[in-house]
């Protein structure tokens, strides 16, 4: 009995440890620093999810996406995949996944298609424009675009946002935001490799964050806001590399940097 009980004192001295090291959360994100956002802070927020009439919305999560204009959703293009025009909703402008504000897509067309009707052959793309049925009330709050480069980026504190999943298929009804940082690609190649064990490539049009410790994206995180200096200047596509090491602390989240998308983004929002 004496040695169960020693046995016992040790395993939550460890558990104790972990979760004062961070190596062991329950938030979404996963990792260190991550709150419930306020409404104020993410006005232009929208939860993308299933089509169903249900209270417990959030078990329904597809993505997450950000309010661009009065009547325009920009998300990852992955989010649409197999996707049905009927088949989802957007809850557009509220921090909780429950609110009745929801709204239906008309249309949505990603990067990579668009530059296909141009005969112009782009990097791999995860960016996508979801046009809404109608347009929201005149003063609905939308975020502002702004474009940078990686250049202007490394070593900045960005916020992201998203309904993660938390863990074992569970998912928060409050939006989770988290600061992470820019990295160089050239870290973020070297972080990569190391863990694929073979050389890497990261495209110009990502950028690479990390959190310290740690802050990793989950399913449902996807197409979130990247936000600096108050303005959207990229989206949230996963992290990488795929999907053996877990939840490895130099695990990257990336993000497609709206800079190289300035065109596509143009027309498609002006697009009648």
């Amino acid at each position: 009995m004496g040695s169960q009980s020693n046995i016992l004192k040790i395993c939550i001295a460890i558990l104790e440890l972990l979760i004062a090291c961070n190596f062991a959360s329950v938030d979404a994100w996963i990792g260190h620093g991550i709150t419930q956002a306020r409404q104020q802070d993410f006005p232009f927020i929208v939860a993308i999810t299933k089509r169903i009439e249900n209270i417990n919305a959030e078990r329904y999560i597809v993505c997450t996406g950000t309010l661009v204009s009065s009547q325009d959703v920009l998300t990852a293009a992955h989010c649409t995949n197999n996707e049905e025009l009927n088949g989802i909703q957007l809850i557009v402008g509220s921090v909780d996944i429950r609110s009745t504000n929801r709204h239906y897509p008309l249309w949505w067309i990603s990067q990579y298609q668009w530059a296909m009707y141009q005969l112009n052959y782009p990097y791999q793309t995860d960016v996508a424009v979801i046009r809404l049925i109608n347009r929201l009330e005149f003063g609905t709050p939308y975020a502002l675009i702004s474009f940078y480069t990686l250049e202007d980026l490394v070593g900045r504190n960005v916020t992201t946002a998203g309904w993660g999943e938390i863990q074992n298929g569970a998912y928060p009804s409050t939006l989770r935001t988290t600061t992470t940082r820019i990295i160089s690609r050239e870290e973020c190649q070297m972080r990569a490799t190391m863990l694929e064990q073979r050389s890497l490539r990261v495209e110009n049009n990502v950028l690479c964050s990390v959190g310290f410790p740690y802050a990793f994206m989950m399913t449902g995180d996807s197409g979130g806001p990247v936000i600096y200096n108050n303005e959207l200047i990229a989206i949230s596509t996963g992290t990488g590399p795929l999907p053996d090491q877990g939840m490895h602390p130099d695990k990257v989240n990336l993000h497609d940097n709206l800079y190289y998308y300035r065109r596509y983004l143009y027309e498609t929002l002006n697009a009648d």
